[in-house]
């Protein structure tokens, strides 16, 4: 599964330079919440947010990253409080974004493990809100 994550955002690096531009922008579009609450961000913190979310992307193991996602979660829910349904909306809009930047020219089972790791992703976060 990891080789093929690792493959498709090699592939969307290659491709689109404004990668995650276009993803915050479909987020945004999406979610009028997630805009507001990110309208302070500057192109330098959106990028170390998409470095993290590369990077567990391509880990081997979440399990390995529990300290870095409890912190994550804990730092978001109680200093920039980020409710955690908008975890589920952002990795879509990053699933849809990685997807039109391939012209959808992904196989099915790449599409199911892009899927089933962002699925992994939000709900290892999610998990660790206080609720």
């Amino acid at each position: 599964m990891q080789s093929s994550i690792h493959a498709l955002l090699e592939q969307v690096a290659t491709t689109d330079i404004d990668f995650d531009k276009k993803c915050f922008e479909r987020f945004f579009q999406i979610s009028e919440e997630g805009k507001t609450l990110m309208a302070h961000m500057d192109r330098v913190h959106r990028g170390k947010m998409m470095a993290e979310i590369y990077r567990l992307m391509m880990a081997r193991d979440l399990d390995d990253e529990a300290d870095y996602l409890n912190w994550e979660a804990q730092n978001h829910e109680t200093a920039y409080f980020v409710p955690g349904r908008l975890y589920p909306i952002f990795m879509r809009a990053f699933k849809e974004t990685v997807a039109e930047t391939l012209d959808y020219g992904w196989t099915k089972a790449d599409e199911d493990a892009f899927a089933r790791r962002c699925d992994q992703i939000v709900t290892e976060i999610q998990s660790r809100y206080s609720h």
